[in-house]
């Protein structure tokens, strides 16, 4: 967060750094950074976000006109689902109705689908069942927002898409963390192929406390 900040300074005279945090640790809310040596201290603070108080919120979320309100409840939403695919389909059922229902452009549709549809992943039969729901809801109602060109490439661009952008929070986080990642932790992440075990990666990079530690990891 401290070297995000700064970075930006150098470009931006005004800048604020807020923490989002999407874990599931109730008391982990980290607020600063500080640094101190041979009587040169740095101490900087930011304002954060934890995205686990707006369970307690959810009505509100669900009334809320700002379409990142949709992200949050896919966030939640994931968390509370996991392992459970059927009520997981049920749910981003739910979240798409809400998405088509409010009053957004095309192209932030397409867009906030995309996103919901990266985060609430289903096995192949369930997803299968869900796009054919899907395709039925919007010829009903005569809204063909997504083309079959979207569909396309949204079915085989969404394993790789899936891949670079779990790769690249793994690498944020540890950027975050230990302000330098050596070159073969972005050579060894870009050798995995499985989505589910990248964000296994992302969890331990979150809880990791030294690079080293995350790196003897990865070959868990």
């Amino acid at each position: 967060m401290y070297v995000y900040h700064y970075r930006s300074f150098d470009i931006h005279p005004k800048v604020i750094s807020l923490a989002i945090l999407g874990d599931e640790r109730p008391q982990w809310r980290p607020n600063g950074y500080r640094y101190e040596l041979a009587g040169c201290r740095v101490e900087f603070t930011f304002p954060t976000v934890k995205l686990l108080d707006y369970q307690q919120q959810w009505e509100t979320l669900e009334q809320s006109s700002n379409p990142f309100a949709l992200l949050v409840m896919a966030h939640l939403k994931t968390h509370a689902t996991r392992g459970q695919a059927e009520e997981r389909e049920a749910w981003k059922w739910n979240l798409v109705q809400l998405l088509y229902e409010r009053d957004y452009t095309e192209e932030e549709v397409i867009r906030f689908f995309r996103l919901l549809d990266w985060m609430m992943t289903l096995p192949r039969v369930l997803q299968e069942r869900f796009d054919t729901k899907l395709r039925q809801y919007q010829e009903e109602r005569n809204m063909p927002i997504l083309s079959n060109i979207e569909r396309q490439a949204l079915e085989t661009g969404h394993q790789e898409g899936s891949l670079d952008m779990a790769r690249s929070a793994i690498l944020d986080v540890l950027t975050v963390r230990f302000n330098q990642v050596p070159g073969q932790v972005s050579d060894r992440l870009g050798q995995i192929r499985d989505v589910s075990r990248l964000r296994h990666l992302l969890q331990q990079a979150t809880v990791a406390t030294t690079i080293g530690e995350f790196i003897a990891g990865i070959g868990d």
